[in-house]
C-alpha cells in the first residue's frame, strides 16, 4: 500500500473449518475463531499476486492461487449505486484509465474502465471486479481477507452489504473482515456475529490500555521494522495472532522472509507469492533436517551415527 499506516492494508488468515488441501496443526491452542492456525507463517497474497499482475483484479487472484497462497487479501469500496467493488484507492486514478472517486461512479461506469493496461499491455481489458465476483472465484479454494477501506460514514450501508454477501455466498468460514476503524468492525460483528474480524490496533501490544477482543478479534498487524520476538511472545500470550507485510519493501528479500518466519509471525503479506512459498518451504526443510540431527537417534540413542562414526550407547 502506498498510504500511511492508517490507510495501509492489513492482513488475513485461516478458518475454523479448514479447506481441503491446506495442512494445519491441531495440537496448538486455538482462539475462539481460529483463522490462523498453521505450523509456519501463512502465505498471504497482497491484493492478489500484485507483483505479477494488476493488483485487486481477477487475474492477480488467479495467479496467487496458482502460486500457492494460503490467503488472498483484497480491498473494497462502494459505488454510487451501492455495489461493493474490489479496489484499493478511494479514486480510480492510479489503477485504471479513468479519473474520480469510486463512490461517485456507478458500477456500469467502473466496469467500462481498463484496470490492467497501467501495469502492462498484456493485461489490457482487465476490469475492476465486484466483491461477489472475487468471492465466486476464491470460494472453496482459499481464505480471503477483506480490507474494508471505509465504513457507513463514507459508504452508507456498506457493512450490511458485505455481511449479507458473505453470508449468501456461504463464505463465513473462509473470510475475515479488516478495518482501521473499530466502530466499523463492531457494526460488522453486530450484523453477523459468526464473521471473523480484525482491527489495525497493534499499538495495544505496547500500550497498557486494552483493546477489546470483541473488536480486533484476536488478530493484530505489525510492520516488520516494529517486530521483535518479545512483542510476538506478548501477543501470543494474549492469544493474539501477529501478521506482518513486505508490501513496503522495494525488493522483497528471502533473508527478510526468513527473519520474520524465525521470529514467529503467524502470517506474511507479500506481493511475490512464489518467492515467499519457496523461501518458507526451504526454511521448513532446513529446520526438519536440524530436528533430525538433534533427535535422540543422533545424540546417543543407540542408532548408527554418520558413516565411519560409532555413537556411544546410553549411559557410557
Amino acid at each position: 500500500m502506498r498510504k500511511k499506516l492508517g490507510k495501509s492494508v492489513l492482513i488475513a488468515a485461516l478458518a475454523l473449518v479448514m479447506l481441503a488441501g491446506l495442512k494445519f496443526a491441531t495440537a496448538r491452542p486455538r482462539p475462539d475463531k481460529p483463522y490462523l492456525v498453521s505450523d509456519r507463517p501463512l502465505v498471504m497474497a497482497h491484493r492478489g499476486a500484485s507483483g505479477l499482475a494488476p493488483e485487486n483484479t481477477l487475474v492477480a487472484f488467479r495467479k496467487a492461487l496458482e502460486a500457492g497462497a494460503d490467503v488472498l487479501e483484497l480491498d473494497v469500496h462502494a459505488t454510487e449505486d451501492g455495489q461493493v467493488v474490489v479496489i484499493h484507492d478511494e479514486t480510480v486514478d492510479r489503477t485504471t484509465d479513468g479519473h474520480g472517486p469510486v463512490g461517485a461512479m456507478t458500477l456500469r461506469q467502473l466496469k467500462a474502465l481498463d484496470a490492467g493496461a497501467w501495469m502492462d499491455q498484456e493485461f489490457a481489458g482487465e476490469r475492476i471486479p465486484t466483491l461477489r465476483e472475487a468471492l465466486a472465484l476464491m470460494r472453496g479454494r482459499v481464505q480471503v481477507s477483506i480490507d474494508l477501506k471505509a465504513g457507513s460514514e463514507v459508504y452508507p450501508g456498506i457493512e450490511a452489504r458485505v455481511a449479507t454477501l458473505v453470508r449468501e455466498m456461504g463464505c463465513l468460514d473462509e473470510v475475515i473482515v479488516m478495518a482501521e476503524d473499530c466502530a466499523v468492525i463492531q457494526r460488522m460483528r453486530c450484523l453477523e456475529p459468526g464473521l471473523r474480524t480484525a482491527c489495525y490496533r497493534y499499538q495495544a501490544l505496547r500500550l497498557r490500555c486494552a483493546v477489546g477482543q470483541e473488536c480486533h478479534g484476536g488478530y493484530v498487524f505489525v510492520w516488520p521494522e516494529e517486530l521483535s520476538s518479545s512483542l510476538i511472545r506478548r501477543a501470543h500470550s494474549r492469544g493474539w495472532k501477529v501478521i506482518t507485510s513486505l508490501e513496503r519493501r522495494a525488493v522483497e528479500e528471502p533473508a527478510e522472509m526468513r527473519r520474520l518466519a524465525r521470529l514467529g509471525v503467524d502470517g506474511i503479506l507479500s506481493n511475490h507469492i512464489g518467492l515467499l512459498v519457496r523461501t518458507l518451504t526451504e526454511l521448513d526443510d532446513e529446520e526438519e533436517q536440524e530436528r533430525r540431527f538433534e533427535s535422540p537417534r543422533h545424540l546417543g540413542g543407540g542408532a548408527a551415527g554418520p558413516p565411519g562414526q560409532r555413537l556411544p550407547q546410553g549411559g557410557q
